[in-house]
């Protein structure tokens, strides 16, 4: 009976301690089944948000065609800079953490712009200059991306051939812009110069979205030099902005890449 009895008592103690543990097992699984919970509630939100703002940002670009084309001021000066401000957003939300701050600059000059360029009173060489501190706040975006692909032979054609096409745009555009002002002049073949750098830098990162993304912006500001200083034919106010808004869209989505 006593070794039965001590062999009853080493089993009972046997499941006490194999109850102790599955006990802390399962009070350890449960701050995790609650941490878990929290992240995919969180994930959610933000992916609803996400769309939310999407879904602003193509509404309000399209608002501001609209407006562009039926030249509804007071609407344009709502629309534009929301289709910026909501692209910046999401760009700023997909980017990873290490180019959360450049990105929020570049979108924020753009926006500047956007307001600059809009209002009555002429305010293009400021406009021109947000623009400008813009792009080469992209570029540094792209250099923080890493410029993996410059020197190779695709890049290379990319940004040859690109560069015969500013160099025959610019022709036609800094001339009259330097005999209505010189200084307007400078002020936008540094500009070009600028541009034509952020394009090299987004061929530079082998992103596809990027590339296109700086192409498209150059050409949307092509256009505007074209209606500005050009004596051919002037291109459409709508045309320009929809060029604008998929290119901020494009740069937006490379960033998230």
């Amino acid at each position: 009976m006593g070794l039965a009895g001590s062999r009853v008592g080493g089993l009972l103690s046997h499941e006490r301690r194999s109850q102790h543990r599955l006990g802390r097992v399962a009070h350890a699984i449960k701050p995790r089944r609650r941490t878990a919970g929290l992240e995919a509630l969180v994930l959610q939100a933000i992916t609803t948000l996400g769309i939310f703002v999407g879904i602003l940002a193509a509404i309000a670009a399209v608002a501001d065609w609209i407006a562009v084309a039926r030249r509804i001021t007071p609407l344009e000066y709502a629309a534009k800079p929301t289709a910026t401000l909501a692209i910046g957003f999401l760009a700023v939300a997909a980017a990873p953490g290490n180019l959360r701050g450049t990105v929020i600059v570049a979108f924020s000059l753009c926006l500047v712009g956007d307001i600059l360029l809009m209002l009555a009173k002429d305010r293009f060489v400021s406009g021109l200059a947000a623009f400008l501190l813009g792009h080469a706040a992209f570029v540094a975006v792209f250099v923080q991306i890493g410029l993996v692909e410059i020197g190779s032979t695709q890049s290379t054609l990319s940004i040859a051939t690109v560069a015969v096409l500013v160099a025959t745009v610019a022709s036609r555009i800094v001339p009259h812009a330097y005999r209505l002002d010189s200084k307007i002049g400078w002020a936008v073949a540094v500009y070009a110069l600028t541009i034509f750098g952020m394009f090299v830098a987004a061929v530079g990162t082998g992103q596809p979205a990027l590339g296109i993304g700086a192409f498209v912006f150059m050409v949307s500001d092509a256009l505007i030099g074209f209606r500005r200083f050009s004596r051919l034919a002037k291109p459409g106010n709508v045309a320009i902005m929809v060029l604008y808004h998929s290119a901020l869209t494009l740069l937006a989505f490379g960033i998230a890449q």
